[in-house]
């Protein structure tokens, strides 16, 4: 409901594994993904819900979702997108995610059963190797490139930005009364 309310000018994707309709397709309920895929794309329209691909070769489950996506963007008529999951920056900023992630879980870095990331590549990926990544779906980069000339982000570097809430008079941000 409070998608259908607010939908208006947004574009919406599947999202990575862990989306609800990759999700629905790594349980095997393909039927139910597809009636997902069109409930999304009659909130958004049709021409603002994508289906995305993505590309980690280390993540077994991936290549299962991938195939799904492409059969399942053919049924639907949903197009499709090429994507990463980015947590850092560059190939070598891995380890120190890895670091922060531990402190983050509450962790040690020889915990074996510890959330990591380590099993795949999560830096930035150039246009070149996305191209390369995608040469056999190359709509996805056609559709990818189409959504960041329809969107428009501009955002100050180096400095703090936060949401500013009006608050209740005579109330601070502690909830506690001003003087």
């Amino acid at each position: 409901e409070i998608l259908r309310e607010h939908s208006c000018g947004l574009i919406a994707s599947s999202a990575c594994l862990a989306g609800e309709i990759p999700q629905l397709i790594m349980a095997n309920r393909l039927e139910e993904a597809e009636k997902t895929i069109r409930e999304f794309q009659e909130i958004f329209g049709k021409e603002n819900f994508f289906l995305e691909l993505s590309h980690h070769p280390n993540i077994k489950e991936l290549a299962k979702v991938n195939s799904a996506i492409i059969s399942l963007s053919k049924s639907t008529g949903a197009p499709l997108i090429a994507t990463q999951d980015i947590h850092y920056l560059k190939k070598e900023d891995a380890e120190f995610h890895d670091i922060l992630l531990a402190v983050q879980t509450g962790n040690k870095l020889s915990d074996d059963d510890r959330l990591t990331l380590k099993i795949d590549d999560f830096s930035l990926t150039s246009p070149e190797e996305m191209a390369e990544f995608f040469k056999d779906t190359p709509e996805a980069i056609t559709n990818t490139r189409k959504i960041a000339e329809n969107c428009n982000l501009e955002l100050k570097l180096g400095a703090i930005q936060l949401p500013h809430f009006p608050l209740p008079d005579k109330k601070s941000w502690l909830g506690k009364r001003r003087s």
